[in-house]
């Protein structure tokens, strides 16, 4: 079974993802994934938006879920397109996710299969079916913003790095001149890796002012927390000194709330969708909700957002029922 890189496009089946693995947390789950035709001599395959694997390696069930992000319905002809499907690559299960409501001919033919398919539509909620109004309609998206970096002074061991044979290339990334502050080159746990950008970011999330101001990040070489240059793999104990001009941009804008609905079995999830352009450029974010223990639960954030930039989401006028 391999993964294949997703198109555009598909945020929806992210989303799906998403609360499937909330469903089933001890499940595989994959997506857009071409599984094998059992029958077929070429070794042809067929794409699958989701695949489920669960149960033990002995017992292992294997469900197929399509997602249709369209205004149009889902159709009879390509209903049996998934059915067909579901036969050829070995699948117990199908799950089918609509925008629309699922025409009577597929809905009967669903009730004739019985556990075999579930259909699940996107709703928009109406205001009376949230329960106890625990979500309003206003998101509040917070741009962090770098005017300037007024100082980068950058210290290391010159020991250290001629030991490892790579001193022209540090002294070369460390340049400021050269520094891109969106490169992913230092480390405080020798795991995760940062940029500049993000150290500053970080670095003003719980000072009093939150719109703009001067800030200074400090790292000392020899003590306290400790920052490290990762470079041809290799990570290096620096010095880091970083003053810069920030502020913080906010833009408020409404979402839809919508009910991730099982035929049957009511709502399973729910999901805030907000679509709104910001400079010029279209956003569109998608974030599910699961319900358990009696809380609701942020499952993660899907959207077309610039991955060299890091942006914080709140929901405005929540009630002490989130």
């Amino acid at each position: 079974m391999t993964k294949k890189r997703r198109k555009n496009g598909k945020d929806l089946e992210l989303v799906v993802e998403l609360i499937q693995k909330s469903i089933e947390p001890d499940a595989e789950i994959i997506q857009n994934a071409y599984l094998p035709v059992l029958t077929s001599p070429s070794k042809r395959k067929r794409q699958c938006d989701i695949v489920i694997l669960s149960g033990p390696s002995f017992r292992r069930t294997k469900t197929i879920v399509e997602v249709q992000d369209r205004s149009s319905q889902v159709d009879i002809n390509n209903f049996n397109g998934w059915l067909l499907k579901l036969e050829e690559i070995g699948a117990q299960h199908l799950i089918c996710v609509s925008r629309q409501e699922f025409p009577e001919s597929i809905v009967e033919k669903t009730l004739q299969l019985g556990n075999k398919v579930k259909l699940i539509t996107l709703k928009d909620a109406d205001p009376a079916e949230i329960p106890q109004s625990f979500f309003k309609s206003d998101l509040k998206y917070i741009d962090f913003q770098i005017n300037d970096y007024v100082t980068i002074n950058i210290t290391y061991s010159a020991e250290d790095v001629k030991s490892l044979g790579i001193i022209e290339l540090i002294k070369s990334q460390l340049d400021s001149k050269n520094l891109n502050s969106d490169d992913k080159i230092f480390s405080l746990d020798k795991r995760e890796l940062k940029s500049i950008y993000k150290l500053c970011q970080e670095s003003i999330e719980n000072l009093d002012n939150p719109d703009s101001g001067i800030n200074t990040i400090e790292f000392d070489r020899l003590k306290g927390q400790p920052l490290f240059l990762h470079i041809n793999g290799v990570f290096t104990r620096i010095g880091l000194t970083v003053t810069f001009n920030w502020k913080n941009e906010v833009h408020v804008f409404p979402v839809s709330i919508l009910k991730y609905e099982q035929l049957g079995d009511g709502s399973l999830a729910w999901i805030f969708e907000a679509n709104a352009t910001i400079k010029g450029k279209p956003i569109s974010i998608k974030m599910p909700f699961v319900k358990e223990n009696d809380r609701f639960h942020v499952k993660g954030l899907v959207g077309n957002l610039d991955s060299n930039h890091d942006v914080s989401f709140q929901i405005t006028k929540a009630t002490d029922n989130q």
